[in-house]
């Protein structure tokens, strides 16, 4: 590879909208809505193809399996990760926390109380509250 060209970075996460199962027993139906890349500063930034409906999408690493269970609605443990939605203006940037973020078995749940239509949805660490 020469100097000019860049090398495309691999989406570290799958985006997916799960969907519960309308049979007892059957894995939930996980609708493909985009990818996700991990920062350098650890924040993971999401890129949506489709706008979820539902308050909940799941990331699951791109070499890992899909999960055959997933927890809907909010765990009982505190959220690992903050939900932002960053709109950049061009000469500043402007976050707004939307939701919360969890890691449970193998997969991260995205739990949003509002999708953005445009900008970007980056997960953080939580601040420390004052």
């Amino acid at each position: 590879m020469t100097t000019t060209q860049s090398a495309k970075k691999r989406p570290d996460y799958i985006a997916f909208i799960p969907q519960p199962s309308r049979v007892t027993g059957q894995p939930p139906r996980l609708i493909r809505a985009g990818c996700a890349f991990t920062y350098k500063n650890g924040s993971i930034g999401v890129l949506f193809d489709l706008t979820p409906l539902a308050g909940q999408v799941v990331l699951v690493g791109i070499d890992d399996e899909q999960p055959d269970r997933i927890q809907f609605g909010h765990p009982t443990s505190a959220p690992q990760l903050e939900v932002n939605h960053v709109r950049d203006t061009g000469r500043d940037s402007f976050w707004s926390v939307i939701g919360d973020a969890y890691r449970v078995d193998g997969y991260i749940s995205v739990l949003a109380t509002a999708w953005p239509r445009d900008g970007k949805v980056v997960l953080t660490p939580p601040k420390a509250t004052q």
